[in-house]
């Protein structure tokens, strides 16, 4: 596993084209802004709440103190056997990606369901790699995708976790957006015990790594199968009942697949 790189910003302005970055957003016509054609950086001492700021849109990335969880579930067969896991620390998004952000890195934005702070939606994997790309060399920041196992430590609390069913509470509705028609916008519900959003429903997050059956021995920054054409998806979505909201339900997305309820979630590792 790749250590994760000194942040030397706390927040990193940049101001872009309105031509080569800004673009529609579904029916969002009033995301459309004006921005210079220079690129500025203000540095400011490393937070625990790192900011970055891309044309105006503020995202936070939260870190995780690295640690030691039981990964996986007794009560879901596709989650067994549960095992223990050794992180390093990382940084993780502290909501999805939104709708706002996604259209000022990428120039358009390929959700269905239109809102400025309504989570992205219709993200394949090639779709989340080249968006993490681009965002990546406009930041200076390697950002990627969180493992499966960052995510699930992530939803599960990291190390201030009480052991929830699902990310942030036992009571579904308390933490998640499910059983519903179309995504709401990120932290429209409580935050977990990291102060992240929407781990639990929403929308279905991507995962680094491909799916791989769990073994029984411990294991230290975890990787599943790259040699795949899918990836791990986590949390469960605005669609789903609550049995796919839990901190350990998994399933798979091919790569050149999405719904309306495929979104991502950032990571730094």
């Amino acid at each position: 596993m790749k250590g994760i790189k000194t942040l030397s910003a706390v927040l990193i302005a940049l101001a872009l084209t309105a031509a080569g970055v800004l673009g529609s957003c579904a029916k969002d016509k009033d995301l459309a802004g004006q921005a210079s054609a220079a690129v500025v950086y203000n540095t400011l001492p490393v937070q625990n709440d790192t900011l970055f700021v891309v044309n105006g849109v503020i995202f936070s990335m939260k870190k995780v103190e690295g640690g030691t969880f039981m990964m996986g579930s007794a009560a879901d067969k596709t989650a067994q056997p549960v095992h223990e896991v050794k992180l390093s620390t990382f940084f993780i998004g502290e909501t999805e990606v939104t709708q706002e952000l996604y259209r000022a890195v990428m120039g358009s934005c390929p959700s269905s369901v239109a809102g400025r702070n309504v989570p992205v939606g219709n993200v394949t994997r090639y779709l989340a790699d080249a968006f993490i790309a681009r965002l990546s060399a406009l930041t200076g920041i390697t950002f990627c995708l969180p493992t499966e196992a960052q995510w699930e430590f992530a939803a599960r609390g990291g190390n201030m976790s009480r052991g929830y069913t699902y990310s942030g509470s036992n009571n579904c509705s308390d933490v998640a957006v499910w059983t519903g028609s179309e995504p709401k916008p990120v932290a429209s519900k409580q935050a977990n015990e990291l102060g992240l959003y929407d781990m639990s429903g929403n929308m279905l997050e991507l995962c680094y790594d491909g799916k791989a059956d769990y073994g029984s021995n411990v294991s230290v920054n975890p990787i599943g199968p790259m040699n795949t054409n899918m990836s791990v998806t986590r949390g469960g979505c605005y669609e789903t009942g609550r049995s796919t909201c839990t901190v350990y339900y998994r399933t798979t997305l091919f790569y050149d697949k999405a719904w309306g309820y495929n979104g991502l979630r950032l990571a730094i590792w």
